[in-house]
């Protein structure tokens, strides 16, 4: 759908950011979540290479690494996280994603 305006115009959306928070045409935060999750998966195949015996970080820098650039991104909106806890699938995908990086 869109609505022609003087300034332009205005296409419908399935979701909107805003302020880092992506909402839904429901007001849901599921894409926000899975957002979140495809961008730390992002993270921890490009910190992947550095994982192995032949360059391998120190545990305490990993710890660094995920708690200085992850949990910020994660715990950024407590909000969208309210709404996805009856989610099985999205809190699952969440644990599997924090079991990958104290795997290291």
């Amino acid at each position: 759908m869109t609505l022609h305006t003087p300034m332009g115009d205005l296409k419908s959306s399935r979701s909107l950011k805003f302020l880092g928070v992506t909402f839904d045409d429901h007001l849901r935060f599921h894409t926000h979540v899975n957002n979140l999750i495809s961008s730390a998966e992002t993270l921890h195949h490009s910190l992947l290479p550095y994982f192995v015996k032949s360059f391998k970080l120190s545990t305490m820098t990993i710890h660094r690494i995920f708690t200085t650039v992850l949990l910020p991104k994660i715990f950024f909106s407590p909000l969208a996280w309210c709404s996805v806890l009856n989610s099985w699938p999205l809190i699952y995908k969440l644990q599997v994603l924090f079991n990958k990086f104290a795997r290291y």
